[in-house]
């Protein structure tokens, strides 16, 4: 039997505060409901509809140019989860099953969806999970044989029934013909006049007398996500979850505690992090490679054997295999070849960076093209920016460019070339020269007098 995904992403977040749709909200890099977009890769699904407020066009936008195979659907009213369903389900073929999650709850994982379907097979099955305060969610109540009557909300529920943690994730999974059927009968609730998919339970269970359950270990990471602050704590245990799935492949962690992963970062075995790094983007590290203390890489590929001194900061970076950053070195979209050098307070833009070169202290280069084998002196700068435009500075494989070298773009070093030490270089430096900028002598002015700050 073919199976269908209903998304319910209709809720408008009130409680989020102003400005995005809850389920676009961001935790660990990416919005929720990519994370449940992404859960569902691993299964075999013919057909995603997504059930969206008539109002977010936001959330129709993104899916639309982020998963163009995933189908929105408005929901006409917000008359709750029984109500979507309900609009959702006349698209879908009866003889299909259908898996209905919740867009707000990020923490949903592959390999328990893929257990809820192959123990459900054609019947009814319920995600659910135990957790430490179930609050305002949906109570699981069972018989004294263990068997699952139903799902009572917490509005609803008796004195006994709130001591209950097991509670519903929001996840089912149903036959199309059995909710078409059902869906049209059960009632709105008295408390929000809202009509609860659930309540399809005790016909399907008046009907066949067995439930299937999958009861999954993830706990607090499967609780919707309703407020600002169970962002931030939700935030936290997906990037602990893939912390720990690095380590279990052979990554070195230094704490999963004090580490930060926003966005769709990739590791590979063999890898080095310290405490304190934000790894942020379409970022990725191979084996062999360091990430030092506090460093920040965003969208940035990291080769093998790379060292990242502490501190560093790369955005849109490429780093070859054995390059070396830092400490405190500025990277931002650029090239950085084999085993170059960039160290302490380098900061380097918009620029193409070539094998074994070295600026080890102190210096700016933007929207430079450096060739092979190059050197960089402290504090050299490329003067790039003329008040209107940028301008391109050229060195050539093999130069030497010496201490506090100021390169007024456009210019050329040449191949081999020399460039001594505080020169401002106005024009192209030829190959295998040595260009030195004359001084005029010291000049004294006695009985000087220091300008004051006035009054």
């Amino acid at each position: 039997m073919s199976l269908s995904v209903i998304i319910l992403a209709a809720g408008q977040g009130s409680r989020m505060g102003a400005g995005v749709p809850k389920t676009l909200r961001e935790v660990a890099g990416r919005p929720m409901l990519d994370w449940v977009l992404a859960a569902l890769k691993p299964l075999k699904v013919d057909r995603t509809l997504v059930m969206v407020h008539p109002n977010a066009q936001s959330v129709k936008h993104h899916l639309e140019h982020t998963h163009p195979d995933v189908e929105s659907i408005e929901q006409s009213q917000p008359l709750g989860t029984g109500h979507a369903v309900q609009e959702a389900i006349q698209y879908l073929d009866d003889q299909q099953q259908v898996l209905i999650l919740l867009g707000d709850v990020p923490g949903v994982q592959s390999e328990d969806l893929q257990a809820l379907i192959d123990q459900t097979g054609q019947g009814f099955g319920l995600l659910t999970t135990t957790v430490t305060d179930p609050n305002m969610l949906g109570r699981i109540v069972r018989d004294s044989k263990g068997q699952v009557l139903g799902v009572v909300e917490a509005s609803e529920a008796s004195l006994s029934e709130k001591n209950i943690c097991e509670i519903n994730t929001g996840v089912c999974l149903a036959p199309v013909h059995f909710l078409k059927q059902a869906l049209p009968h059960i009632k709105p609730h008295a408390s929000k006049g809202e009509y609860y998919l659930l309540d399809v339970l005790p016909q399907w269970l008046a009907e066949h007398s067995t439930l299937q359950v999958w009861h999954a270990s993830g706990g607090d990471s499967l609780c919707g996500v309703n407020t600002p602050l169970e962002c931030s704590r939700i935030s936290r245990i997906l990037q602990i979850r893939q912390a720990e799935r690095w380590i279990q492949a052979g990554v070195h962690i230094e704490d999963v505690h004090r580490i930060n992963i926003r966005g769709n970062v990739k590791v590979e075995s063999g890898a080095w992090i310290d405490a304190n790094v934000v790894l942020s983007g379409d970022t990725s590290i191979a084996s062999g490679a360091r990430v030092g203390f506090g460093s920040y890489l965003f969208n940035t590929q990291v080769g093998p054997d790379v060292l990242i001194h502490p501190y560093s900061v790369c955005e849109s970076v490429q780093l070859n295999r054995s390059a070396q950053v830092g400490p405190y070195a500025v990277i931002r979209s650029s090239k950085v070849g084999e085993s170059t050098q960039l160290g302490s307070f380098v900061e380097v833009k918009r620029s193409d960076i070539g094998q074994s070169v070295k600026a080890k202290h102190l210096s700016y280069l933007g929207d430079a093209v450096i060739a092979s084998q190059v050197n960089i002196g402290a504090g050299v700068i490329t003067c790039n920016y003329d008040g209107a435009n940028k301008h391109t500075t050229v060195i050539q494989a093999g130069a030497f460019v010496g201490a506090a070298v100021q390169l007024i773009a456009p210019v050329t070093v040449g191949k081999g070339a020399f460039v001594a030490a505080g020169a401002t270089l106005r024009a192209d430096a030829p190959e295998d020269c040595l260009t030195i900028e004359p001084r005029s002598k010291l000049k004294y002015v006695k009985r000087w007098k220091r300008p004051k700050k006035q009054p």
